[in-house]
């Protein structure tokens, strides 16, 4: 009867075992160079084959509107671009990328982990790690950002 694994330890191993699935996925895409240039260059290829120019001012001005959210600290924002932002969040036009928002749960359900054995101090490098991540994480969602903004300004000019 005594034979039967510890519940706890099994929810332990499990949630190890989710850890490790999410930061291999996030390995193969958001930490990887060749997925980063194939999002843009693919989004650009895409605005072109739907008869866009990829390289027109619309690209540029999505451009600035999303380094304004991206690597602007909340005080140095540009007001006019934050409202252009969440207009576009309202719409449900950026920010919208499903596995982003799954790596981005699991990467901080192992960051608030208190038992992080393999760090030496966990408080400094939990947080220096969670703030690499969003960095990294914001431009991955950005490169699929850029193209909807340029190709949804495009078709606000044509109709």
């Amino acid at each position: 009867m005594n034979d039967v694994p510890d519940p706890s330890k099994l929810a332990m191993a499990y949630g190890y075992a989710l850890k490790l699935k999410g930061f291999s996925q996030s390995a193969a895409t958001v930490y990887n160079l060749t997925t980063h240039v194939r999002n843009t260059v693919g989004g650009g290829l895409i605005l072109m084959r739907n008869g866009m120019n990829p390289f027109s001012s619309d690209t540029t001005d999505a451009l600035k509107i999303l380094d304004n959210q991206i690597r602007k600290s909340p005080l140095s924002k540009n007001a006019a671009l934050t409202e252009i932002y969440e207009d576009y969040q309202r719409l449900g036009l950026v920010n919208q990328n499903v596995k982003v928002g799954e790596f981005k749960k699991l990467f901080n359900d192992y960051v608030s982990t208190k038992d992080n054995s393999l760090i030496t101090n966990p408080k400094v490098a939990s947080s220096k790690l969670a703030r690499f991540n969003k960095n990294i994480t914001n431009v991955y969602v950005a490169e699929d950002d850029m193209w909807r903004i340029a190709g949804y300004n495009k078709e606000l000019q044509t109709l």
